[in-house]
């Protein structure tokens, strides 16, 4: 598998989809879980009572959108990892758990400790970034209602988009001891109809 977009099937390999985050900086996997998972999740974020994430005083990552955090044992299902932070609502949780499960059988050491809750409302977006020190490892984002664009940079600076419809899952390498190279450059367009999606990341002790 040579590109950064593809369909989910039973015959697709995690292995096959973790070497292209690796070569690539990135890879997107669409209709990783069945409609009536996201129809679950979608009702949770849709209504769920977030902060609004928006750039701060002399950060030099433009955003702004709606999140809520939870903690997430990679070890102990259902285990708060992180102290004060809630436990996700099963239809969250359970999302996450399939995506710890495919990038984890690609033969990965990944050990995600928070997953996050996105709603971006018209409008909303992230600037170009790479929070490698605050994230361990993969990042990976699944889109569970509307549209939105997903970029990155390539090691050779050359720039791929990826359309995060329902469904999507996108996955970004990160600096590991396994796999020693760097989170990629990468950017979320602003919205043109609200977005809500789940992210799972593996922190360090401070969070930001």
């Amino acid at each position: 598998m040579n590109e950064s977009y593809t369909r989910y099937s039973s015959s697709l390999q995690p292995s096959e989809v973790m070497r292209t985050v690796r070569q690539e900086g990135a890879c997107a996997v669409e209709n990783f879980v069945p409609e009536h998972h996201l129809r679950r999740a979608a009702r949770v974020l849709a209504y769920e009572e977030m902060i609004v994430d928006r750039t701060p005083d002399g950060s030099s990552v433009e955003r702004h959108h709606g999140l809520s955090r939870y903690s997430y044992s990679h070890e102990q299902p259902w285990a708060p990892s992180i102290a004060g932070i809630q436990l996700p609502p099963e239809p969250i949780w359970t999302a996450a758990r399939a995506i710890d499960q495919f990038v984890n059988d690609g033969m990965s050491d990944w050990q995600p400790n928070e997953i996050i809750g996105h709603r971006y409302e018209v409008g909303d977006f992230i600037g170009k970034h790479r929070d490698y020190a605050s994230a361990l490892g993969y990042v990976a984002v699944l889109t569970v209602d509307g549209t939105q664009e997903f970029s990155f940079e390539r090691d050779d600076g050359e720039i791929k988009t990826i359309p995060m419809h329902p469904g999507t899952l996108t996955i970004m390498r990160g600096y590991d001891t396994t796999h020693p190279q760097p989170r990629p450059y990468h950017w979320v367009s602003p919205a043109t109809e609200r977005r809500l999606a789940i992210s799972l990341r593996q922190m360090r002790q401070t969070w930001e």
